[in-house]
């Protein structure tokens, strides 16, 4: 029964480290704001500086593993490029040995992981009643984070406690030194903490349990098993996240290598020209030295491994295009044909993204390689159609510099035009995703119930303008599309209307009356704009034109 529980004790540590860092990650995407992201790329903005900031910031944290993880979180946030994390990651290992230091000098661990409760429930009271689209939420969701992958670490730990504490290194006295290092390396992949296992050391050493060397060997494998955090964090992850993971575990793998085979002249050095007789002592100044020295030896290569790491896990070359692809530029009448295709399946993949916020599964079929296809999540989905419309309008760009008639023109305006309004269309229900996400997850059933009708009555337009679009016959497409307007201003007027005579009857008051109107209007908007974008791809210039001139759409 222990060790099943134990079981539990590791597997549910680290599914709450992993919800921990996607909680930080999804905080770091809300406040990736323009200064934030020049203050991170200020302080990594060479080698030098990257490797002094993740050394100082694991010193202070107390983790690498924690590093790791936000470190990861960064570059899968888009706020940190590989080059830059790259030299913080060489920087942790030498700032986790501060704890060693702490503990060899003053007899104390600093366990940060102490705090790690009420750093969630802090972050979690602050994210629950922030304001929804506020600043201060995306803080709450970053310290929320932070105390999950705290608590998670220490699940993990106090799962492995027994292993780890009933372990007698005396039994191994006899092996050779590469089996210390294999104990210090499944250790710490057990603990997921490697100022744990160099702790464990110094006790060891300490009780004169273990050699000097046993324990300079246990503590290069410690270096190298707390890799696993970032593989871990990396499985699955974006190239970005792989490469800083590959990258971790190639520089600490090196690091361990030149430390394992040059240990016996490094102690030698630590103990009769430095003159640090105690062992304790020498175990510590072992640890930073041999760190310290894998940074001296990667910073002149910098440049070239930041270079391999970067080719071992290429960005692949992703394109979210289905028909542009396949037309030569330089061909004015079939680009701008195969433009109009993309507008169409665009608008398609704009609807899906849209009714995808609202909780709702995709109501067209994707094509193959669309951008919202593949199971991807619903901000990956957003960055993709973000992406497909950059892909159309730089091959739109190529084409305009050809010759383009007056008529390939207008149909290369109307389609993109078509494109500019289905993304806008998208952008308004991103805009508002995080209160509808919040409100449709609330247990108030009347708050509830408002938001879940809006998002009913936003599919239900949205399938009809689909469906409309779809339909074979030109002029009874024409009308289809042409009562959509209509259907939209009423469904605005008549929410408006609900939501007024709920704030007069005191049943909501002035902020939610204000984040109800907000929100309708911007599904408003959104409806508008969807329209829009079905007219412009779906009709020809004429009836465009004709169904641009509705009174509805001059309210």
């Amino acid at each position: 029964m222990p060790a099943e529980f134990d079981l539990l004790h590791i597997v549910a540590g680290l599914g709450l480290f992993l919800f921990g860092m996607s909680e930080l990650e999804r905080g770091l995407e809300r406040l990736a704001g323009r200064s934030f992201k020049r203050f991170l790329r200020t302080h990594t903005r060479n080698r030098f500086e990257a490797v002094l900031s993740g050394t100082l910031i694991t010193a202070l944290l107390q983790s690498s593993s924690v590093v790791s993880l936000m470190v990861l979180a960064f570059v899968g946030a888009g706020i940190l490029e590989f080059r830059n994390a790259l030299g913080i990651i060489v920087g942790a290992n030498l700032g986790s040995t501060f704890t060693g230091w702490i503990v060899a000098t003053i007899g104390f661990k600093v366990d940060i992981e102490g705090y790690a409760f009420t750093l969630a429930g802090a972050g979690a009271m602050l994210a629950f009643f922030a304001a929804r689209a506020s600043r201060l939420r995306g803080y709450g969701r970053i310290v929320l984070g932070f105390g999950l992958l705290f608590v998670g670490l220490a699940a993990m730990k106090s799962g492995a406690e027994a292993a780890s504490t009933a372990l007698d290194f005396s039994a191994f006295a006899a092996y050779p030194a590469i089996v210390h290092a294999v104990i210090g390396v499944a250790l710490t992949a057990i603990v997921h903490s490697s100022a744990a296992v160099i702790v464990l050391a110094l006790s060891s050493l300490a009780a004169n349990v273990i050699t000097l060397d046993a324990a300079v060997c246990i503590a290069i494998g410690a270096d190298l098993g707390t890799t696993i955090t970032a593989v871990v964090g990396a499985i699955k992850g974006s190239p970005g996240k792989k490469r800083v993971a590959a990258a971790q575990v190639l520089f600490n793998l090196g690091s361990a290598i030149v430390a394992f085979t040059f240990r016996a002249p490094m102690l030698k050095f630590l103990q009769e020209i430095a003159g640090i007789q105690d062992p304790l002592y020498t175990l510590v100044a072992f640890h930073s030295s041999f760190n310290f020295l894998g940074i001296a030896i990667v910073l002149p290569v910098f440049d070239r491994f930041a270079k391999f790491i970067e080719k071992l896990f290429a960005e692949p070359e992703e394109f979210y295009s289905g028909f542009i692809v396949k037309v030569p530029h330089n061909v004015p009448e079939a680009a701008v044909e195969a433009i109009a295709t993309e507008a169409r399946d665009f608008f398609a993949q704009a609807v899906n993204l849209s009714l995808t916020a609202f909780g709702f599964p995709p109501h067209t079929t994707a094509r193959p390689g669309a951008a919202f296809a593949d199971g991807r999540s619903y901000a990956e989905a957003y960055r993709a159609v973000k992406h497909l419309e950059g892909e159309i309008l730089n091959y739109a760009v190529l084409v305009q510099r050809g010759h383009v008639d007056p008529d390939e023109q207008t149909a290369l305006d109307q389609a993109l035009g078509a494109i500019r309004e289905a993304m806008h269309g998208a952008k308004c229900i991103k805009d508002i995703a995080g209160d509808v996400e919040a409100s449709t997850a609330s247990d108030d059933d009347v708050s509830r119930s408002w938001y879940l009708q809006l998002g009913m009555t936003f599919r239900s337009f949205a399938i009809d303008l689909y469906e409309a679009t779809q339909e074979s016959d030109a002029a009874e497409r024409f009308r289809r599309l042409a009562a959509m307007p209509d259907r939209n201003r009423r469904d605005y007027d008549d929410f408006v209307k609900s939501v007024y005579a709920a704030a007069l009857d005191k049943r909501i008051d002035e902020a939610e009356l204000s984040t109800r109107l907000n929100v309708n209007r911007e599904i408003y908007s959104s409806k508008l704009s969807l329209f829009l974008a079905a007219k412009d791809a779906f009709l020809s210039p004429q009836q465009a034109a004709d169904l641009g001139n509705l009174p509805a759409l001059h309210v």
